[in-house]
């Protein structure tokens, strides 16, 4: 015998920032920001994601994603985050898949 219960969790795969940027706290700008060390202004819309001690300013940005890894920053508009995808498959054609 099998039984189910209908649930609805608000499944998200996840798989793209926006859809994290849908999912954590923002700020009443809207603005999701995972780090230290961080300070903006006058910033809307946006997902940023810092992983260093540095100091990070952003000023007057809207509809953007930005994270920082050690070796790799990443500044995209939200709007244009499918746009990523080929510039990953770039990467891997100039054999720089240690980035990704």
């Amino acid at each position: 015998h099998i039984y189910t219960i209908p649930v609805d969790l608000g499944w998200s795969d996840l798989g793209t920032w926006n859809s994290l940027h849908t999912v954590v706290d923002t700020d009443d700008n809207d603005v999701a920001c995972m780090g230290d060390n961080v300070l903006l202004e006058n910033v809307k819309d946006s997902f940023v994601r810092v992983n260093s001690e540095k100091l990070v300013v952003i000023k007057d940005i809207e509809d953007y994603i930005i994270i920082d890894e050690e070796d790799v920053l990443l500044i995209w508009p939200k709007s244009k985050e499918q746009d990523i995808k080929p510039v990953t498959k770039k990467l891997k054609d100039l054999k720089l898949e240690k980035y990704l």
